[in-house]
């Protein structure tokens, strides 16, 4: 269905589309990274280092819907390269709305294989910038957007005076370059500092409770009936 759709692409019809969704003021979600894991094959690794946070069995599950649900059982390489181009005409469909001036906001529809919650909106802001949004507009798909969207834009979405403390501090300029998103030095949440040492240990929490997840649990030891 969607192969058809692009066959059927009209860049007027499109047009006219995007000034619809401008003048009712209306914001969009691509989800590209969730349609990258679906499209790209290469794109989902089951080895991902960051895979510590989640399951043990999300490697499997991820394989699983990976090659019978998406792939439905395998693909071929005529599909493959279909599954690509479309890939491409998602991302020019991104940047022609953001041309248009229609509201994007960054999302990952966490749960898709390749889709790590927290970590995945990283990779959503890369795909942003490299279907064509600038760096600045790819920081406001998380920002300032979602505040506009959930009718706060008096109280978050931005750094100002009076305005809710939720903080990323980076060691380097996402300006420059997008990945830099990464590069966490700390985070404030509402207006409480959570610096590198206490970052790493929540860390830790979580990959240590991840890893527990679905292990079976052991018998309690036999006690000495009282007397």
């Amino acid at each position: 269905m969607e192969w058809d759709a692009v066959g059927a692409h009209s860049r007027s019809a499109a047009t006219a589309l995007f000034d619809r969704i401008v003048a009712a003021d209306v914001a969009v979600c691509p989800t590209l990274v969730m349609h990258a894991a679906i499209d790209l094959p290469d794109f989902v690794r089951t080895d991902d280092p960051l895979l510590r946070y989640l399951p043990p069995d999300t490697p499997e599950a991820w394989s699983f819907l990976q090659d019978q649900v998406f792939h439905d059982g395998g693909r071929s390489p005529e599909v493959e390269a279909r599954r690509r181009a479309l890939f491409e005409h998602r991302r020019a469909a991104v940047a022609a709305m953001d041309a248009a001036g229609v509201r994007l906001l960054a999302g990952t529809d966490n749960g898709t294989p390749g889709t790590l919650p927290g970590f995945a909106l990283h990779d959503e802001l890369e795909l942003l910038v490299g279907a064509g949004l600038t760096p600045m507009r790819a920081l406001q798909t998380a920002t300032l957007e979602p505040a506009r969207f959930l009718g706060r834009e008096d109280r978050a979405g931005t750094i100002q005076p009076g305005r809710t403390a939720d903080l990323v501090v980076l060691d380097a300029d996402p300006l420059h370059d997008i990945r830099n998103t990464t590069r966490i030095h700390a985070v404030v949440v509402e207006g409480r500092w959570v610096g590198p040492a206490e970052r790493r240990e929540l860390l830790a929490t979580a990959a240590a409770v991840a890893a527990q997840i679905g292990v079976p649990a052991q018998p309690s030891p036999a006690r000495t009936p009282s007397r």
